[in-house]
């Protein structure tokens, strides 16, 4: 008790697990796979939060979809309450853990930068799940040579003079998210030299680094 209040007093952030007694039962659910969670599963890899890492599989979806807050997935449960969309997921967690920036208008470029991942995320998605082989082709050309370059010059903007960091001055979740994408996309990402250091910094941090050499093969 001592200690916590010493903690309190100097304003020592508390890094609070699920061995604490005191800590919520933390869940996220979504599929088997990477996905829209995984970008969440950066995020909460690099907090150190322990939670469990509940997936699905596709055949037990239907049976299951109608259970969830929106029929739809990720979402998260902390304790018996439960948090729908990604993105407001993404958020609780950044903000719950001093991810999330410093102030106000850090967590709304935070925002932003989540945003405009996602934009070119579900373009990607779109043409990874479109069964038209001429139409795929079309779109993913489009994706790699429209869509990434786009964001690619925007991040840059956001990285010009020497920063090192999305927003304000130490890392938030605008860069895990932002590595996690371009995992997916490392060719594209190492035509910029300034977006494959964002994203090469990210990859090597410690969470980060083990996250990705345990979780589970999935394939997507």
């Amino acid at each position: 008790m001592k200690w916590l209040v010493i903690c309190v007093a100097l304003h020592i952030p508390l890094l609070v697990t699920l061995a604490d007694p005191l800590a919520p039962n933390v869940t996220l659910v979504y599929f088997n796979g990477r996905g829209r969670a995984e970008q969440i599963r950066w995020i909460l890899a690099q907090t150190g939060v322990q939670y469990e890492d509940r997936r699905i599989e596709q055949s037990d979806w239907p049976a299951l979809k109608s259970k969830t807050p929106l029929g739809s997935l990720p979402y998260l449960i902390v304790d018996d309450k439960e948090v729908a969309t990604s993105g407001a997921v993404a958020m609780f967690v950044a903000k719950q853990n001093g991810l999330a920036g410093t102030n106000n208008l850090e967590t709304a470029q935070c925002q932003m930068m989540w945003e405009v991942v996602q934009d070119a995320f579900n373009a990607g998605a779109a043409f990874l799940f479109e069964a038209d082989a001429t139409k795929k082709a079309a779109m993913q050309k489009e994706y790699n040579e429209v869509t990434l370059p786009k964001l690619m010059r925007f991040l840059g903007l956001r990285l010009k003079d020497g920063k090192k960091w999305l927003v304000g001055d130490k890392l938030t979740m605008a860069d895990l998210i932002v590595g996690s994408l371009f995992e997916f996309n490392m060719d594209v990402a190492k035509t910029d030299s300034v977006i494959s250091d964002l994203v090469t910094r990210v990859m090597a941090l410690p969470a980060i680094k083990a996250w990705i050499a345990k979780r589970a093969s999935t394939p997507f």
